[in-house]
């Protein structure tokens, strides 16, 4: 939209400063991208909730790639969102690591107690 498109709509519009329809007109350009960030932001939050115990295996993941595998063994991150800020993790080793690590939490909760 520009600012002759607000003008336009509505007569109350006119009486508005430059500056207001300025804004405004920035505001719905950017209105999807400034949405998307904030979703963003959101799956990153809760990414930093989920940890990863420090007696983690991360060779034992059969799916990680070669760089991948090498990084999270050489910085051991604490959670996930630690791991997916480590230069060369892609999404799909994050998506690899979740998997795993919902069924490593599984398996640990299953087992008796004192194994």
């Amino acid at each position: 939209m520009r600012i002759t498109d607000f003008l336009e709509m509505d007569e109350h519009y006119q009486s508005l400063t430059s500056e207001v329809l300025e804004q405004l007109e920035i505001q719905v350009k950017y209105e999807g991208y400034i949405k998307r960030q904030d979703e963003e932001i959101e799956k990153f939050k809760k990414l930093e909730h989920i940890l990863i115990p420090e007696e983690f295996e991360y060779g034992s993941v059969k799916g990680f790639r070669a760089e991948a595998l090498e990084k999270f063994e050489k910085f051991r991150p604490r959670s996930a969102g630690q791991a997916s800020r480590i230069s060369g993790i892609t999404p799909s080793d994050i998506a690899v690591l979740m998997v795993y690590l919902k069924n490593w939490k599984k398996s640990k909760q299953a087992a008796p107690a004192g194994v």
